[in-house]
């Protein structure tokens, strides 16, 4: 849950500069019952920072937004949208200016109106949650990253044989990360 209980929802982030970026991410996934969410999340620190995303009002999809200054929510988008299995977000910053844009196809993009946030950006990344009767949601996240420096191929090259990678995880609460 990001909203009565402060910024406690399972999320990935990583450290971001301060500065101008778009980001984007792809959802293959699609929140259907009351209060199941998934978006991004653009942080100064625990209190301050900005909540954007897909969420199930129980009969509809939603999209959101809501900034937190000093852990105190204000909404600042909540609109129906139609549903759909593939959802993408992007979200641009220029200065203190914010434009949130979707789509359900990654070409098609549909911009909302912008809106102004003081945000001393210092991590950015991807979150899913749920609240209320809190029922089990799995948010599948097909890639996320900046567009001003995309990944291409989207889903990258195979690595060779002799290389390893690590990723450390560490989890807080209740929560699980599925390899």
């Amino acid at each position: 849950d990001i909203w009565t209980a402060g910024n406690d929802a399972l999320r990935v982030m990583q450290p971001a500069a301060d500065e101008d970026f778009e980001i984007e991410v792809k959802f293959e996934s699609e929140p259907t019952q009351k209060y199941q969410m998934q978006g991004l999340l653009i942080e100064q620190d625990a209190e301050n920072f900005l909540r954007l995303d897909f969420y199930s009002d129980g009969g509809q999809l939603r999209l959101f937004a809501a900034r937190f200054v000093g852990g105190a929510p204000t909404t600042l988008i909540n609109q129906s949208i139609v549903s759909s299995p593939l959802l993408y977000l992007r979200l641009t910053r220029q200065g203190d200016t914010w434009t949130l844009q979707y789509a359900d196809d990654g070409a098609s993009w549909t911009a909302l109106s912008s809106f102004t946030h003081a945000l001393s950006v210092s991590s950015a990344g991807v979150f899913a949650g749920n609240t209320g009767g809190n029922p089990a949601y799995t948010a599948e996240v097909d890639y996320f990253f900046n567009t001003f420096d995309p990944i291409v191929p989207e889903d990258g090259l195979l690595c060779a044989p002799e290389e390893t990678f690590s990723l450390t995880s560490s989890v807080l609460g209740a929560g699980a990360v599925l390899r």
